[in-house]
């Protein structure tokens, strides 16, 4: 059992206790613990436990529907545009390592069925595409997960039901599902989608397709830094500095 009196902030504590997994907190805790998780871990991962519980509540979300696409859509759809009031943990990685051992802990109790396997035209392509970025990529099990879950609402916006059709993918039909997210997603989650794209488009390549016309049609996401300012201007920069101000003026020295 937990005290989550002293491991949860209160609002924190609310959300869960307002929520279908308040029941399951102590079995997730003991699943933790038997994983041998540091108390630390384990606090930070009740904490984005009950920030996904609230979300499961404002969305009705019945506990028997949570699986890895409800998962998906927290952390690919609400959390990158989250307002709740802080403390909030908001890191993508640390959402979705506690929400991995959600489900693992839920369906260990039985509470939840087993992961299904999905099907259709699109799974297949998404199962190739994974494969790719495993074998030919080298990238990491979090990364790939992330770039299916984009490309799975590409394919699905573009195809739905009809047959998966990569080479007919238009460059407008690519531009418009990038910037259809313009208006409330961030530049960085902006340039994670468009780099899934065309990650997705090479994968593509690889395969015989010639897809260089729709990749040239992926935006460049501007993600400006700041350029760092010197500490203390020299004295060439102080003089150009004051002799760009009009002399005659008596506002001069306040300009």
């Amino acid at each position: 059992m937990i005290d989550d009196n002293s491991v949860l902030q209160p609002h924190a504590r609310a959300w869960l206790k307002q929520s279908t997994l308040e029941a399951h907190a102590g079995g997730y805790w003991a699943h933790l613990e038997s994983g041998g998780y540091a108390v630390s871990t384990r606090r930070i991962y009740l904490a984005c436990l009950a920030h996904f519980a609230h979300w499961m509540r404002h969305e009705r979300l019945p506990l028997k529907r949570l699986d890895e696409a409800a998962v998906a859509r927290y952390l690919a759809e609400y959390l990158p545009r989250c307002r709740c009031a802080g403390p909030v943990r908001r890191l993508v990685h640390e959402n979705r390592a506690a929400l991995v051992h959600l489900l693992a802990a839920l369906r260990a109790n039985g509470v939840i069925g087993q992961k299904r396997k999905q099907s259709g035209q699109i799974e297949a392509e998404l199962d190739r595409f994974d494969r790719y970025m495993q074998q030919a990529c080298g990238l990491a099990a979090n990364t790939r997960e992330q770039r299916v879950a984009i490309i799975r609402r590409l394919l699905s916006s573009q195809f739905g039901s009809r047959l998966v059709a990569p080479t007919s993918l238009c460059p407008a039909g690519i531009r418009r599902f990038i910037m259809d997210h313009a208006g409330s997603w961030s530049a960085g989650s902006l340039h994670v989608i468009a780099g899934a794209v065309r990650g997705y488009l090479r994968f593509r390549m690889s395969q015989g397709d010639r897809p260089q016309a729709v990749l040239a049609a992926v935006p460049s996401i501007a993600h400006w830094r700041l350029a760092t300012l010197p500490e203390v201007p020299t004295g060439a920069e102080i003089e150009q500095l004051l002799r760009s101000f009009d002399q005659r003026f008596p506002s001069c020295r306040r300009a």
